[in-house]
C-alpha cells in the first residue's frame, strides 16, 4: 500500500512529516555543534548525515516503497542511538526525539505494530 500521501494526524502526510524531522534534526545538530564549538567524529557525522538524507530523499521522491519506508526506519533508528550515545545535550537530546519520530511514522506506514 502506498502511504506517501496518506495524511497521519494534523502534522500533514507522511513525507511532509518526514521532511519536517529532516529540518528539524539539522537545526538541531547545527546548535549542537554551534554551542560544542567542536566538530564531532567522521562516525556520528556519516550516521546522521545519511539518516537526513534518507529523511529529505524520502520526502522528494514519493511515492515510496515499504523497502524505501525500512531504509528510512532504520537509519533513523541508528541516528536517534548515536545522538543519546554522545550525552546528556539537550539539542542531541532533541535530535534523537525527532529521529524517533521517524521510526514510528515509519513503522505506523509499515503497519507494524508495537508491542
Amino acid at each position: 500500500m502506498n502511504t506517501s500521501y496518506v495524511t497521519l494526524g494534523a502534522e500533514g502526510t507522511f513525507v511532509e512529516q518526514l521532511a519536517s524531522i529532516a529540518r528539524l534534526c539539522e537545526q538541531r545538530l547545527a546548535a549542537f555543534v554551534d554551542v560544542a564549538a567542536m566538530q564531532p567524529d567522521a562516525a556520528f557525522r556519516n550516521i546522521v548525515t545519511f539518516a537526513i538524507g534518507t529523511l529529505r530523499a524520502a520526502a522528494d521522491h514519493a511515492p515510496l516503497s515499504d523497502t524505501d519506508i525500512r531504509l528510512v526506519r532504520d537509519a533513523a533508528v541508528d541516528a536517534a542511538d548515536v545522538c543519546r550515545e554522545r550525552g546528556l545535550d539537550g539539542d542531541l537530546l532533541a535530535a534523537a526525539a525527532a529521529f524517533d519520530r521517524a521510526v514510528a511514522l515509519c513503522q505506523r506506514a509499515l503497519g507494524v505494530r508495537f508491542a
